[in-house]
């Protein structure tokens, strides 16, 4: 409720720096183009300087939807929605159900988490695919190391750190 609170009390977000260029992106994603140029390095060149996966997850939602940043935010709301879900599903998995209710609260009310959830940046996908990585790790720690746990960890450490190759 906070985070979509954020969005409703803001609907004339422009995003400006780190989230334009996400959004521009995003966009370019969308319209069939892949990843845009870079306007930060030698303008003008294919660039490794942002992650892919979180412009291609709004790239998506806005071949679906339409250039919508509104809606982009309420993805990044909703990510957040599952970070506070994640965690408390590993703070139980280690401390018991009366922490994770603690921690699921401390992180559904936290200022710094809502306020990057209601902007268009790549930590709103980084952050819960990190909580997933240490889940994962958990499972393997508990059940011996099964190779299905192993490889899911794999599969999150890799979307968490890949980077578009220029």
């Amino acid at each position: 409720a906070l985070r979509v609170g954020l969005i409703a009390a803001t609907p004339h977000f422009a995003p400006t720096g780190d989230p334009a260029d996400y959004e521009r992106n995003a966009v370019s994603i969308a319209t069939g183009h892949g990843m845009a140029v870079t306007e930060i390095a030698s303008p003008g060149t294919p660039s490794a300087f942002r992650p892919p996966a979180y412009p291609y997850l709004l790239g998506a939602l806005y071949a679906v939807i339409g250039i919508h940043p509104s809606a982009g935010r309420v993805l990044s709301a909703l990510l957040g929605v599952l970070t506070v879900a994640l965690l408390m599903v590993l703070v139980e998995r280690l401390w018991g159900s009366g922490r994770a209710l603690m921690a699921g609260a401390l992180a559904a009310v936290f200022p710094p988490l809502i306020a990057l959830n209601g902007t268009l940046l790549s930590e709103s996908l980084f952050i819960p695919l990190s909580v997933a990585v240490v889940l994962s790790m958990e499972r393997i720690a508990r059940r011996g190391g099964q190779l299905r746990w192993c490889a899911a960890a794999g599969v999150q450490i890799g979307r968490a750190s890949g980077r578009e190759r220029g």
